[in-house]
């Protein structure tokens, strides 16, 4: 299993997530990659859109343990038949 989690306000990398996110999906990269972005609760843009680029889901910064082990437990869980189901898409964790 692989998860990303990236900072989609590019504050704490050079690319913002919600790019990586786009370019990573559009080239066909990592397909089997659940991507999780992270950022202010208050950004209901930013989760949105990274909903319709096909986020796994939308963690509130800042990150709490908690909140990241039960995204990681639900795409666990999504993966235990990957042939047959998609990892579910949330718009939060």
């Amino acid at each position: 299993m692989k998860i990303l989690v990236a900072d989609h306000t590019g504050a704490l990398a050079p690319t913002c997530g919600l790019s990586l996110l786009s370019t990573l999906r559009a080239s066909g990269c990592l397909p089997r990659t659940a991507f999780v972005l992270a950022g202010p609760g208050t950004d209901e843009h930013g989760r949105r859109r990274g909903q319709a680029l096909g986020a796994a889901a939308y963690l509130e910064t800042p990150l709490a343990v908690a909140d990241l082990a039960r995204v990681v437990q639900r795409i666990e869980g999504a993966l235990g038949n990957a042939e047959r189901r998609e990892i579910r898409r949330s718009g939060t964790a």
